[in-house]
């Protein structure tokens, strides 16, 4: 009984794991580069992008800094979520002192508008990883879920490797 068990778990946690895998064709989309239009869409005020920090230290997330006057105002992170049956580009802006200023979904449609609502938002924005907590969304728990899940990566990323992102 417990080798059936066995079986039948690690059979359903490939097939989930398969579920998630985007398709390398898929994976070159989300780049940074690709979403710069996007990043204008969030609150928060920038004139120009700087040099994409891309490391194999920072592993899957890329941050770029965002500049307004000369000085850096924060750091901009792309990710993808996995939306029912499609993978969504999840764009962050970081504060330099690793808080949540904004984050954006270019792909959301009408089937989850309500990812822009900033009574949502906001309960993500200002804080730091240790200090965000899940916050369910009414019509789309599933991209609430996965979004909150980047998130917290993302953030988790940036602050483990503050030292090699944050310009001085």
């Amino acid at each position: 009984m417990k080798k059936k068990f066995l079986f039948l778990f690690i059979v359903i946690f490939s097939v989930s794991s398969w579920g998630y895998k985007i398709s390398s064709r898929d994976g070159s989309r989300y780049n940074i580069d690709n979403f710069r239009g996007s990043f204008r869409m969030m609150k928060v005020d920038y004139d120009s992008f700087g040099d994409k920090k891309d490391s194999k230290g920072l592993g899957y997330y890329n941050y770029i800094p965002l500049y307004k006057n000369g000085e850096i105002v924060g750091y901009g992170a792309i990710t993808h979520i996995k939306s029912y049956n499609k993978h969504e580009a999840l764009l962050a802006i970081i504060s330099p002192d690793g808080k949540l200023m904004d984050f954006y979904l270019p792909d959301a449609n009408d089937k989850h508008q309500e990812v822009h609502d900033y009574n949502w938002k906001n309960s993500y924005i200002g804080k730091e990883y240790a200090e965000i907590e899940f916050d369910g969304l009414a019509g789309s728990t599933f991209i609430a879920n996965s979004t909150y899940g980047e998130l917290k990566s993302i953030l988790r990323g940036f602050e483990f490797r503050k030292k090699d992102i944050v310009e001085k």
